[in-house]
């Protein structure tokens, strides 16, 4: 399976002209990913589950990804990262659970670049077999929840102060799941 995953690729092309390859980061990516993490702006920097705070940070990582643990997919226009989305594999009693995360370059926001890469992950969580991929989205970005919601995401509830910046500012976090297997009426 792992091969299958790795060999994945899908091409998005947008209504505004580009075409969009969105494929695995590789350990040979990490120079076009440093290139892409080194113009996060400092408040997007807060979201990342990983140090992006180095180039070597992100090399490193790019380097030692468990692909079975976390599922980092790019995506490309003109062989420059402008995106990266991961799923975050659970283990043991969350196995079948993946929290979803992504970034896009600011430059190419809003433009269904996202909407496809979720679109990807998702069918990738398939692929592994898991059951669920949550998104945390803090409620200070409406746009985003409602993207999600529209793909399908449900609402299922709100931490409170779930999330605190660098300067001791809590936000709510919004907790989206998109079922992907129905257990329900089952006994």
């Amino acid at each position: 399976m792992l091969d299958r995953l790795l060999n994945y690729r899908h091409i998005e092309i947008l209504k505004d002209g580009p075409r969009v390859l969105f494929r695995p980061l590789m350990a040979n990516d990490a120079e076009k990913l440093v290139d892409l993490l080194s113009r996060v702006s400092p408040e997007d920097k807060e979201y990342f589950r990983f140090d992006i705070s180095t180039p070597d940070s992100i090399t490193q990582w790019c380097k030692n990804i468990n692909y079975s643990r976390t599922f980092p997919l790019i995506a490309l226009v003109n062989e420059r990262i402008v995106g990266l989305s991961t799923l975050f594999v659970g283990e043991n009693y969350t196995r079948h659970i993946a929290w979803i995360h992504i970034y896009l370059d600011k430059e190419f926001r809003r433009r269904g670049i996202g909407t496809a890469m979720i679109r990807s992950q998702i069918d990738i969580a398939r692929m592994m077999g898991l059951q669920q991929v949550i998104a945390e989205v803090a409620v200070t970005q409406p746009k985003v929840i409602r993207a999600f919601e529209e793909m399908g995401f449900k609402l299922e509830y709100q931490h409170r102060d779930y999330f605190i910046t660098h300067d001791g500012e809590t936000y709510d976090m919004a907790v989206l799941v998109m079922y992907l297997t129905d257990h329900r009426g089952e006994f």
